[in-house]
Parts: C-alpha cells; structure tokens; sequence
C-alpha cells in the first residue's frame, strides 16, 4: 500500500519516510509464536471466545479491519454455519 499524506513517521522503532511503500505479509503475522503458540500446528481451539480476549483484536485479522474491512464478514461469521459437529472415538 502507498503511505497516504505527506508526512515522516516512526513504526515501532523504524521511521519511514515520505512516500515510502509497506506491505503487511498476515501469513508472517499469523506465524508470531509470541501471539500464537506453536503456529505452525493446527489448533482451533485458538478462536475460542476465552482464547480471542487474551490477544489484540487485530492479532487475527482474516478479513481486514476499520472502514475499508470485509463488508461481508459478518454475514460470513456469524450467518453461514450449517453445524457443529465433535466426532469422538
């Protein structure tokens, strides 16, 4: 994405100049053991309500966030599921 406005700004200790390019990777995001613990294994219990509260809201950001979001994930999230199911042996 094209840094909008005209301006110098510090992201954490980096300053990025005017006119300067950034590109945000989710899949590096989404493989920070220090927000998600053993990235690397399949785990859905991570999308628990308990286990969503302990991050920072946009540590999982599937559908992007603010004004310029999804405008279909709510109805993804909380309109398309068919059924739950928990297959035991």
């Amino acid at each position: 994405m094209e840094l909008a406005g005209c301006f110098i700004f510090f992201l954490g200790e980096y300053l990025v100049p005017k006119g300067a390019i950034i590109a945000a990777f989710l899949i590096v995001a989404y493989r920070n053991a220090k927000v998600f613990p053993e990235p690397l294994r399949f785990d859905p219990d991570r999308h628990l309500p308990e286990n969503v509260s302990k991050r920072h809201p946009y540590a999982f950001n599937a559908f992007g966030a603010g004004p310029r979001g999804c405008p279909g994930t709510y109805t993804l999230t909380h309109n398309s599921t068919i059924g739950k199911f928990r297959i035991s042996a």
